[in-house]
């Protein structure tokens, strides 16, 4: 095979700081945003590798150091298996993709140290960890969902957020290359780090990835969210971290949100070393520059106008035969989660909502610690008595209200048990999306 003589274009799988650099544009019916690798047409009397060089200069602004792949995979135009080749060169393809005229499209594996900047006509860049490109490659996400849950999108010009990513083919052949040949494409972590390392070192990898990581930690139990920011080796060093600090040893119970992009070996590994699956937890989103206010029948009092004991009482009659997990915290322990999460604001957010001078149940707005105007609800229920009547959907509503005018939120993040049918059909009904699912493991000491 003369790759000289039959390349028409060349690109490359850019590796930087342990992710993979692509340029992400609209389709020519614009209704998806192709995933592609940097690289394009070949001028005449370049190399292959000169071509993919070129290309990723002009459209990423990126220096590049050619790296020896470990394999290469060709496939040809009429057939949708791979098949392995190997070069006598240093500097091989790692994919070749023969097209319908018989001229080749190939690309390099290589490496680089620059930042990348979207440059000449490229619409914009992503980067995307392994574990991201297998959750694209297997799954639907819109821009908007992926930078929901962490990912990284460097933009050219204004992109349609709505719009679903699409994995162009050689994407889906690095996410086997990247499962087939973990151990080799793993020197390119950046928090790659051998056991024998200094202790200065170790600390400094373990308290970058607790900076990762939400963490809540109450009188007996600490709670660790946003794991979607770790990868998958991260998160199995995170595991080892929190069960032998001793800043958590004495927690009676410790609870973990595992994102659902990790791989079945994160579960195996949490029920081994004792935790169980307590439930599975969805979130959702909704911009809340477009919600209006209804008019509503419900009326609102906070604890800067009732007793705490009369808030508690309420609160805990939402919980009866609620379709989420049960706590397993006290009343008690739940309000000082509560005073340590939101702080010296908290006597705003806690609320009793009212029909008619009769409470039927509690809605707790609030601006997510660390963010200016991410809007959440610490909870929502109504009583057992007030349930099936048709008031769920306008409460949440309205409380959704309150987080937009007297809470000066932009955004609204929700959640609730994948069990919890009816939660989930409020969030439709008032135009909130899924964006993400994680399962909850426990452990009790």
């Amino acid at each position: 095979m003369d790759l000289e003589i039959l390349t028409k274009t060349a690109g490359a799988f850019v590796i930087y700081q342990g992710s993979f650099v692509f340029q992400i544009d609209p389709t020519k019916q614009k209704d998806t945003l192709a995933i592609v690798e940097l690289g394009g047409r070949r001028i005449k009397g370049e190399a292959p590798i000169e071509t993919a060089e070129r290309e990723v200069r002009e459209e990423a602004a990126m220096n590049l150091y050619p790296l020896s792949a470990p394999v290469c995979y060709y496939k040809k135009s009429n057939s949708e298996s791979l098949q392995q080749m190997y070069f006598d060169e240093l500097i091989a393809p790692i994919v070749i993709l023969e097209k319908e005229d018989h001229s080749l499209s190939v690309t390099y594996l290589v490496e680089s140290e620059d930042p990348p900047v979207p440059s000449g006509d490229t619409s914009g860049i992503i980067i995307l960890t392994p574990e991201e490109i297998h959750t694209l490659c297997e799954g639907s996400w819109t821009l908007e969902e992926f930078k929901y849950n962490g990912g990284r999108v460097i933009e050219g010009r204004e992109i349609n957020k709505n719009l679903p990513l699409k994995p162009f083919p050689q994407i889906h052949i690095l996410s086997k290359l990247l499962k087939e040949y973990e151990g080799w494409f793993q020197r390119f972590q950046v928090n790659t780090y051998v056991t024998n390392i200094s202790d200065g070192v170790d600390k400094t990898f373990r308290s970058n990835i607790y900076q990762k990581v939400k963490s809540i930690v109450g009188e007996n139990f600490v709670t660790f969210e946003d794991t979607k920011y770790l990868t998958e080796n991260e998160m199995k060093q995170f595991i080892d971290y929190i069960l032998e600090d001793s800043m958590f040893s004495n927690k009676k119970f410790i609870n973990v949100l595992v994102h659902r992009k990790f791989s079945r070996h994160i579960d195996q590994l949490l029920i081994g070393e004792g935790f169980y699956l307590h439930d599975e937890f969805i979130m959702v989103y909704k911009d809340l520059k477009n919600h209006f206010a209804e008019t509503s029948p419900f009326t609102f009092k906070s604890l800067e106008l009732i007793s705490e004991g009369e808030f508690k009482s309420v609160w805990k009659g939402t919980m009866e035969q609620s379709l989420n997990a049960p706590s397993s915290l006290t009343m008690d322990e739940q309000m000082e989660n509560v005073k340590i999460e939101l702080g010296e604001g908290y006597r705003k957010s806690c609320v009793i909502a009212y029909e008619e001078g009769r409470p039927i149940g509690v809605v707790m707005p609030h601006i997510e610690p660390g963010t200016e105007k991410e809007g959440r609800l610490f909870y929502f229920g109504l009583l057992k008595a007030e349930r099936g009547k048709g008031k769920s959907i306008p409460l949440h509503k309205q409380a959704l209200s309150l987080l937009k005018d007297d809470f000066k939120a932009d955004d609204y993040i929700g959640g609730t048990s994948i069990h919890n049918l009816p939660m989930q059909k409020i969030f439709n009904h008032n135009d909130c999306k899924v964006v993400e699912t994680n399962k909850v493991y426990k452990m009790k000491r």
